[in-house]
């Protein structure tokens, strides 16, 4: 199945769903580490 290039990129940026460990969680609940990391995003 073959998506829109910009629907490609944007799902390889996945740090959080119902298939991967909750990233709060992975962050030991630290607010800020979580922000950092979705700051990486854009």
């Amino acid at each position: 199945m073959y998506y829109k290039q910009q629907i490609s990129e944007v799902m390889f940026n996945l740090l959080d769903s119902h298939d991967t460990e909750r990233i709060l969680w992975t962050a030991n609940e630290d607010v800020q580490l979580v922000k950092s990391a979705l700051a990486f995003l854009f």
